[in-house]
């Protein structure tokens, strides 16, 4: 996480460069698990922000976007059975809310449409959880890992995957669309019988660039 954030403020430092735009972003996104045998969830729409920056090759329509963001993820109205650290059955989950600081970087190509460039690109991202919200059907809640799916130990501390992203770009404003798909299960299961679930998301984002 270090190297990550020394990478960013290196970046930062270096804005001077005229291909080299840099700001902040904001936006929403809709979450939820892949579909598993008898377990019923739906989708969860949290907001993101954090810092965008987007490097072009000179003389190329090829770019860099990477942004580094707080976007926190999870589930609810689930069937899935809660178990506290002694493996009693607390009930059903309603919500699973884990925070994030999720860090994607994209490969992308754009063209010129009028005063805007449309680009669309891919690449991993990384996403690093920090804690994490669960509330029972009932009411009660929980953190900290302290009650979690029957089955599961504990929360991943880190799950990657690929991104996917669609944007229009002006000279300040970016407006972008992305999904992402973990490659990862966001809970490590205790019987090595039992998968963990993989989260997905999509959603849509604006950046403001400080520079041009």
């Amino acid at each position: 996480m270090k190297k990550i954030l020394a990478i960013l403020i290196a970046l930062i430092t270096t804005s001077a460069n005229a291909q080299f735009k840099w700001g902040l972003t904001g936006g929403f996104h809709s979450s939820g698990l892949q579909a598993k045998d008898l377990v019923s969830t739906k989708r969860q729409t949290n907001i993101h922000v954090g810092l965008i920056a987007d490097y072009k090759f000179p003389g190329t329509g090829f770019h860099i976007l990477g942004k580094a963001l707080y976007a926190p993820m999870g589930y609810e109205d689930s069937n899935i059975e809660a178990s506290d650290a002694n493996g009693n059955i607390m009930g059903s989950i309603q919500s699973h809310r884990i925070k994030y600081i999720q860090v994607p970087v994209y490969f992308s190509y754009g063209a010129k449409s009028g005063k805007a460039e449309i680009s669309g690109g891919i690449g991993p991202f990384i996403s690093f959880s920090t804690g994490d919200k669960l509330q029972l059907k009932g009411g009660d809640n929980f953190g900290n890992g302290t009650v979690l799916p029957a089955n599961t130990n504990k929360i991943n501390s880190t799950i990657a995957g690929f991104g996917i992203h669609l944007g229009s770009q002006w000279k300040y404003l970016m407006l972008g669309l992305h999904f992402h798909q973990s490659l990862k299960g966001i809970y490590e299961s205790q019987p090595t019988s039992v998968k963990g679930w993989k989260m997905n998301s999509f959603g849509l984002s604006i950046g403001y660039f400080f520079n041009d």
